[in-house]
């Protein structure tokens, strides 16, 4: 559990000092945009359901490992066509986190109701 935590926060400082290092187009700003407020749901989903930390976590460092995917390769793409298509790939796995928590969080609900 800590070397999820340790992992997640070097990452996420990678990906911020890689961030700030280079100038990213706004389609890529828009995806790094998304990833955040994914993660800040995360953060406040498992503070509310301490039951499903470990899902949240997981969740957590696939978010940060696109992140950082998508800065480390955005520099050795060689053109635009290239970059595009890096970006749709990036929106993607971020849409399909996006829908892992939305189905976690139904499943919590669910298990949350009181049986009549």
């Amino acid at each position: 559990m800590k070397k999820l935590i340790l992992s997640s926060l070097f990452i996420a400082n990678s990906a911020s000092d890689a961030a700030s290092n280079m100038a990213l187009p706004i389609d890529c700003q828009t995806v790094l945009n998304r990833m955040e407020t994914l993660s800040q749901r995360l953060n406040q989903w498992s503070e509310l359901n301490p039951n499903a930390r470990a899902q949240s976590e997981v969740l957590q460092q696939s978010i940060e490992e696109t992140r950082l995917e998508l800065l480390q390769a955005w520099q050795n793409l060689q053109n635009d066509t290239q970059r595009s298509d890096f970006i749709r790939d990036c929106a993607s796995k971020i849409a399909e986190i996006d829908r892992q928590i939305a189905k976690t969080e139904e499943e919590i609900a669910t298990l949350s109701e009181p049986r009549r």
